[in-house]
C-alpha cells in the first residue's frame, strides 16, 4: 500500500474509532440519565444548583427574598362593596416592615392587632442550638387563630410554635412541618410533615430517591394542644395500603421507576367536622381532605384507618387548600402551576361536586383582571357564603361572591 493510502486508511480508522467512542459515550449518557445512574445525579444536581443561583442570587446575598414578587396593584383597600362584603376582621400572615408576622386587618385595611416573631427566641424555644436557616429563608407556611387570641405558626419547614396574643411564646417544637396547620375540633393539631429517606419503602420499591439521593415522604402529623407528637402517618404508605399505586404511576417513566425527591408535595390537610358531615354521606366526621400538589390530586382519608375513601385528579393542577363546603361540595385554589407566568390559563377558584366530579362554579383571572400565583394560595368560605381568597405572590387578599 502506498504511503498516501496508508495515511488515509489511518485517518479513516481514527475517525471511526472517535465516532464510535462518541456514540458509546452518548448512549452511556442517555442510559445514565434514563436510569439515574452515575454520574447523572451529580451532573443534574450541579445544573439545578447553577439554575437556582442564576434565578435567586439576590435571595442568597440577602438583597430580596425569593418568595417575594413586586406588588403591581398598589397598597391598601382598592375595592370595597360594603353591601356585599362580609364585615369583620381578616386574619392573615404577611411579610411587612422587613419581617414575617400575623395580623388582624379591618375592612379599611388598617392593622388592628399584630403578632411578631422573634426568630432567635423561637429557635431556642424549639430546641435549636443554632438557627436552622438564615433569616432570609424564613417564612410562615401556615397559621391558625384560637378564640383566646393565641396563634399557631408553621415555621418554614423547621417546626411549629404557639404564641399568645402578646406574641409571647407558649411553646415551640422542632420537626419538618410545612405548608399548613390547623386546630381540630377536639383541640388536637394537624400539620403536614416530612420524612427524608435514602432508600425506597418495601411497599413501593419503584418510588426511589431523586437526583439528590433523597426521597421525601409527606406525613400527616397529629400533635396535642401543647405541641407533643401523638401520631405521624406516612402518606406514601397510605397510598400503597389503599391499593392506589395508580396515583403515583401516571408519569412517562412510571412503567420502570419513579426517581424523584418529592413525589406528592402535600400542601393542605383539612378535617371534616361534625357540623359539615351530614352534607357528605360518603364520608364521616373526622375524615381528612388532603391536597397532593405534585400528582394534581386531592384525596379523602378515613379518619380512623387512614385509607383512601375518595380521590380526584384534575382538572386542576398545582392546586392548594381544598375545603369542605356546607352544600356538600369541595372548593379549592387551582393554581394552574406552570412557571413564573400563566401558560395554560390564569389561576382559578373551583367548586367541585365530589359525587359527579364536575365543576359547578368557578372564578378565573383574566387579562383585564390578572390572577396567578405559582406558590401557595388559600380559599375560605365566609359566613355570608362569599369566598375569601389569598394570592400570596401577588400580595393580595380579595373576596368573591358566588
Amino acid at each position: 500500500m502506498s504511503e498516501p493510502s496508508q495515511r488515509l486508511g489511518d485517518r479513516i480508522e481514527r475517525f471511526f474509532f472517535v465516532a464510535g467512542m462518541a456514540v458509546l459515550v452518548f448512549l452511556a449518557g442517555m442510559a445514565a440519565d434514563r436510569y439515574d445512574l452515575f454520574p447523572a445525579p451529580l451532573v443534574n444536581a450541579a445544573v439545578d444548583a447553577a439554575r437556582d443561583w442564576r434565578d435567586n442570587w439576590r435571595h442568597y446575598f440577602g438583597i430580596r427574598s425569593k418568595w417575594l414578587e413586586p406588588n403591581r396593584r398598589g397598597a391598601g383597600v382598592t375595592v370595597y362593596d360594603e353591601t356585599r362584603a362580609q364585615p369583620g376582621l381578616t386574619f392573615v400572615t404577611a411579610y411587612r416592615d422587613g419581617q414575617f408576622g400575623a395580623y388582624l386587618i379591618d375592612m379599611k385595611g388598617e392593622i388592628r392587632h399584630r403578632w411578631t416573631v422573634d426568630l432567635a427566641e423561637v429557635w431556642r424555644a424549639a430546641g435549636y442550638d443554632d438557627p436552622p436557616m438564615p433569616d432570609v429563608d424564613f417564612s410562615i407556611h401556615g397559621a391558625d387563630l384560637a378564640p383566646n387570641g393565641d396563634v399557631l405558626l408553621n415555621l418554614a419547614g423547621a417546626g411549629v410554635a404557639r404564641l399568645d396574643r402578646c406574641s409571647r411564646i407558649v411553646w415551640a417544637t422542632s420537626f419538618k412541618a410545612h405548608h399548613d396547620i390547623s386546630y381540630l375540633p377536639d383541640g388536637r393539631i394537624v400539620v403536614p410533615g416530612d420524612l427524608y429517606l435514602d432508600t425506597p419503602y418495601p411497599e413501593l420499591p419503584y418510588v426511589r430517591p431523586g437526583r439528590e439521593g433523597i426521597l421525601k415522604d409527606d406525613t400527616l402529623v397529629l400533635l396535642d394542644s401543647d405541641g407533643r407528637l401523638l401520631e405521624e402517618i406516612s402518606l406514601l404508605k397510605v397510598l400503597a395500603k389503599s391499593g392506589r399505586h395508580d396515583l403515583l404511576t401516571a408519569t412517562p417513566r412510571a412503567g420502570w421507576t419513579i426517581a424523584t425527591r418529592d413525589p406528592l408535595h402535600v400542601n393542605n390537610i383539612e378535617v371534616l367536622t361534625e357540623e359539615l358531615a351530614p352534607a357528605f354521606p360518603d364520608f364521616a366526621a373526622g375524615d381528612f381532605l388532603v391536597s397532593m400538589r405534585n400528582i394534581n390530586t386531592v384525596v379523602v382519608l378515613d379518619g380512623r384507618t387512614f385509607e383512601v375513601k375518595w380521590s380526584q385528579t384534575g382538572p386542576f393542577f398545582g392546586q392548594h387548600d381544598p375545603d369542605f363546603l356546607p352544600n356538600g361540595n369541595i372548593v379549592l385554589f387551582d393554581n394552574r402551576l406552570k412557571g413564573d407566568r400563566p401558560q395554560y390559563g390564569y389561576s382559578r377558584i373551583l367548586e367541585i361536586d365530589p359525587r359527579t366530579r364536575e365543576i359547578v362554579w368557578s372564578y378565573e383571572g383574566s387579562d383585564t383582571d390578572p390572577f396567578y400565583t405559582k406558590i401557595g394560595g388559600k380559599v375560605q368560605r365566609l359566613d355570608n357564603g362569599n369566598l375569601l381568597v389569598v394570592s400570596p405572590q401577588e400580595g393580595r387578599v380579595f373576596e368573591l361572591t358566588r
